[in-house]
């Protein structure tokens, strides 16, 4: 990689002094006639400093140093802008990482080059990632083995061929590894395995020869997976994060250490988003987190994170078929969280597989999804009351599975409030306001049911029986194929962050509401308000639209007179600082803030829809019709005229 970099170009290397990359990289750089930048300091801001004023073409350090080195990318004298080659030595390095050294390189097609192996054996193998494999990098994988150079292989430890789910030890066999260690040859001894060097690492070897690591034998928490992975995660989901550690805690369950950029304190709801889908944590029982290094600790009674999985357990009793079941639900929303729903209570009440793994899919937090997110505007309500609204099922539903009860929208922010109050739980400012108002014949606004929603996920795999795992990608699906090419098969499902499902027994799509092309009449429109210089806006949902743009007083044009309509009346005038108030008559009039756009709606019909009247028959009642059955009025026909020009009609021919 160095004979790569442009003459005299500066190389950069920051490793310990006593580290064999050391004594490697500088004889190398110093006889190719590189300058040679040797770093006794990390800090940031010195190294900013230093590297504007000599921008190094290559640099060498080890991960932990590049990942304190992330804040290098935003400043704004471009201290990495010049960097052609990243080199990271020895250690697995998390996506994040590299995506954003590598986006702050102004050279064309620039390269992170990650390196895995030990001081006692040397490099062992090795991968690259470019600005656009970085995006999708699995942080899992570390490359191929130098061939003539290294032999890897990874040793079963339960007699199965290792696989991700059933890793084994992963050994190597090198010329380079060292023949002792001074004064412990016995430990030295320990790790040879007839000739082959044991890393102290666990993982599994793709079918193309890729090497996976996925954990440190002394790090792994049985029924959690790789802990790695998890990190991986969480550094995506967590821009702060600097550091994160999954360590066993005293009962098995694993435990996160966390450090944050700056010791600032880490936000309790981006904490739960983050680990939604992973393994269920263990915080400290008594005492309380320093929330500017650790998440802080749920005030429920639970000492359990929430917004996690259980880990499955190994075996389930009772089970009609052992082999396991993996299925993928794209689309996180109330369809998806049904699907969840009744895939748990079915599994609960009959259990069909040994395990069931639910991959869900979805780049919004799941529950609520995209359309229902709780970030939207609160001027955007639902049309139906909020005693009405429940994920669960009860003796109405019709259903072939168990019916399994759970709070309607109104009974849990009841219980919200409740909650809060006596101690128990805590809430955002705004869900609680509105918990508090809310009746049963009240209209919830989206972002209230959003809440509703996540909250109902959360309760359904915490719930979710010990043989079933729900992990949740937050990523979007891209390709859906048949594996093998035949429908019978497993079947594989693409995401957009690179992740690849390819053993999937189903897929079920419950995107929801999606994007569509513009019809043939909405692209006439879009070109003729380009030609007119107009701003034109396709059919969309009003929360995911922004109308920013549109200044006060500006006429704008509605067209159509639905649902869409009455969001866009609401975000225009109450979202804009416009009030209702009573007036002497007792009539509402509206106070205009003086934000408004002028409003010019009108439809083919011309008039609205009728306004939603006050819920009078409770969550049930239902009014049925007072007229005769269809099979009488059939035979009911008009009695003909009198002389006198009138006569008696039956009440079905009304």
């Amino acid at each position: 990689m160095v004979s790569a970099v442009r003459s005299r170009e500066p190389i950069a290397v920051h490793v310990s002094f006593v580290h064999s990359r050391m004594f490697t990289a500088m004889p190398i750089a110093i006889l190719q006639g590189h300058p040679l930048i040797i770093l006794k300091d990390d800090d940031p801001e010195s190294v900013a400093n230093l590297f504007s004023q000599v921008p190094p073409g290559l640099i060498e350090a080890h991960p932990n140093t590049f990942l304190r080195w992330e804040v290098l990318a935003k400043d704004p004298r471009g201290p990495l802008s010049n960097v052609k080659y990243f080199s990271s030595t020895f250690d697995a390095i998390h996506p994040r990482t590299v995506h954003t050294l590598l986006g702050a390189s102004r050279r064309k097609l620039p390269l992170f080059a990650q390196a895995y192996g030990q001081s006692e054996v040397g490099p062992i193998a090795a991968r690259t990632y470019s600005r656009k494999r970085g995006t999708e990098a699995d942080g899992r994988c570390v490359g191929s083995p130098f061939h003539g150079m290294t032999n890897v292989r990874v040793v079963s430890r339960d007699g199965r061929p290792p696989t991700k789910s059933s890793p084994g030890f992963i050994e190597v066999r090198s010329d380079g590894r060292i023949v002792t260690y001074l004064g412990e040859h016995h430990r030295w001894e320990k790790q040879l395995n007839d000739g082959w060097w044991r890393m102290g690492d666990v993982g599994y070897r793709t079918k193309w020869g890729c090497l996976h690591l996925l954990d440190r034998e002394v790090d792994e928490i049985p029924g959690v997976g790789s802990t790695l992975e998890i990190e991986d995660k969480l550094f995506a989901r967590i821009e702060d994060l600097i550091e994160v550690i999954i360590i066993p805690g005293p009962d098995g369950r694993p435990v996160p250490v966390v450090s944050t950029r700056d010791d600032k304190p880490l936000d309790e709801r981006v904490w739960k988003d983050a680990v939604v889908g992973l393994p269920r944590w263990r915080t400290r029982s008594g005492g309380s987190w320093r929330t500017s290094h650790r998440p802080p600790p749920p005030r429920s009674s639970d000492s359990n994170w929430p917004g996690c999985w259980r880990p499955a357990p190994t075996g389930t009793a009772n089970c009609h078929d052992q082999t396991p079941l993996e299925i993928c639900v794209v689309g996180a929303g109330p369809r998806g969280l049904s699907v969840i729903e009744r895939l748990c209570a079915n599994e609960r009440a009959t259990p069909g597989h040994a395990g069931v793994t639910i991959h869900v899919v979805d780049p919004s937090p799941p529950g609520a999804g995209t359309v229902w997110r709780p970030e939207q505007s609160r001027h955007l309500l639902m049309n139906t009351v909020a005693s009405q609204i429940t994920v669960f099922t009860d003796d109405s539903a019709r259903l072939e599975g168990p019916i399994e009860a759970g709070p309607s929208l109104y009974e849990w922010a009841r219980d919200l409030v409740a909650r809060v109050e006596a101690g128990h739980g805590e809430a955002e400012k705004e869900v609680l306001s509105e918990a508090r108002l809310l009746g049963p014949d009240s209209y919830p606004t989206r972002s209230f049911y959003g809440s509703y929603l996540r909250s109902c996920f959360q309760e359904v795999v915490d719930r979710a029986p010990a043989h079933v795992a729900v992990k949740v990608h937050r990523s979007r699906a891209v390709a859906i194929a048949d594996v093998h090419g035949v429908t019978e098969g497993t079947q594989g499902v693409r995401l957009e962050d690179g992740t690849r499902l390819n053993e999937l027994d189903a897929v079920i799509l419950a995107q929801g509401h999606l994007p569509t092309r513009l019809t043939p009449r909405e692209a006439r429109t879009a070109g003729l308000a380009r030609i007119h210089h107009l701003t034109y806006v396709a059919p969309a949902n009003p929360a995911d639209l922004d109308l920013s743009d549109i200044k006060p007083g500006q006429p704008v044009l509605l067209r159509g007179l639905g649902l869409n309509f009455f969001d866009h009346m609401a975000l225009f005038s109450a979202g804009r600082g416009g009030t209702f108030e009573h007036g002497e008559d007792g009539r509402l009039v509206y106070r205009a803030s003086g934000r408004e756009p002028k409003m010019y709606a009108f439809s083919r019909r011309g008039v609205p829809y009728h306004s939603r009247g006050e819920n009078q028959k409770g969550a049930y009642g239902r009014y049925f019709p007072g007229c005769s059955p269809w099979s009488t009025s059939r035979s009911c026909a008009p009695a003909p005229p009198t002389a006198s020009g009138s006569g008696s009609r039956p009440i079905c021919g009304r």
